[in-house]
């Protein structure tokens, strides 16, 4: 699959799933399943995101560029991680918790309309022997449940 479209699909989707909260708490409807729900999608949409965006940086900077982008990414993610916390709880704060998801769900088509502008080489879509989405999946967890650094790394990410 190109890379590109998949991460704007999958931004318009954590949007999609995030947009209806503070519509049901605006109309007293709003309950934990729903949160849990949009936490769901939002959860599977930044997986299909995040492995889209690792692959598709070495497309778009090459070899040589490797290293100064991803050092590049990992001194944006950080800062995120420490500046994040402390601005969402002034949002909250300044608007309450379920209107402050409007601005992640402005984020994400902002994101997604970043993505949709990157000029960058054209990607080929390889095809391939097509093989059903559910096989792949199990084999992917089977690999990582059986493997000896990979398990306990997803099962700490996964915990956080």
């Amino acid at each position: 699959m190109r890379r590109r479209p998949v991460m704007i699909v999958a931004d318009l989707v954590r949007a999609a799933a995030l947009a209806p909260v503070p519509v049901l708490w605006m109309l007293d409807l709003l309950s934990v399943v729903h949160l849990c729900a949009a936490a769901f999608v939002v959860g599977l949409a930044t997986v299909f995101f995040d492995v889209a965006e690792q692959s598709y940086l070495p497309h778009l900077v090459g070899r040589d560029g490797l290293v100064r982008a991803n050092a590049r990414l990992v001194a944006v993610d950080q800062t995120a991680s420490v500046a994040g916390p402390g601005m969402a709880g002034m949002i909250v704060q300044a608007v309450t918790a379920p209107l402050a998801i409007v601005v992640s769900c402005v984020s994400y088509v902002a994101s997604a309309l970043a993505v949709a502008r990157i000029d960058g080489p054209p990607e080929k879509a390889v095809r391939g022997p097509r093989e059903r989405l559910d096989r792949s999946i199990r084999q992917g967890i089977v690999y990582v449940l059986d493997h000896p650094v990979l398990r306990p790394l997803v099962a700490c990410s996964t915990t956080m």
